[in-house]
């Protein structure tokens, strides 16, 4: 099995955030200004999309919901199987105790898959 090292990043800001992964050695496509790596996958978060609780519970239809507000800053979350990336990245890690947004970590093994032939979609 594959191990992954999934790593939490925040910066006060997305240019602060893009100075550090370009620092940790990811390149900026010059025709989309896309971020990527060659040994890691990255998802940037939209401002606002990581919240925590407030403490507040409201009510809607009958059912307690807690309050929720964005969490300042900008965030990114990377996974790598390179301990040299991850190390670099160290300055914008954080440990989060109940992440919203992980990875995936069922991978499947390419020998689990049968495509049927002659079949439009690999179904019957």
């Amino acid at each position: 099995m594959t191990d992954f090292i999934d790593l939490n990043l925040k910066a006060a800001t997305q240019a602060a955030m893009t100075k550090a992964l370009i620092a940790a050695g990811f390149i900026k496509d010059p025709e989309t200004g896309d971020l990527y790596h060659p040994t890691a996958s990255l998802q940037l978060l939209p401002p606002g999309m990581v919240t925590r609780p407030t403490g507040a519970v409201q009510t809607v239809d009958g059912i307690e919901l807690e309050g929720r507000e964005p969490v300042p800053g900008y965030h990114a979350n990377v996974r790598t199987q390179d301990p040299a990336l991850a190390a670099s990245l160290a300055p914008v890690t954080v440990v989060v105790e109940t992440p919203q947004y992980v990875w995936a970590s069922v991978l499947a093994e390419p020998e689990m898959f049968t495509v049927k032939k002659g079949t439009e979609d690999g179904t019957e």
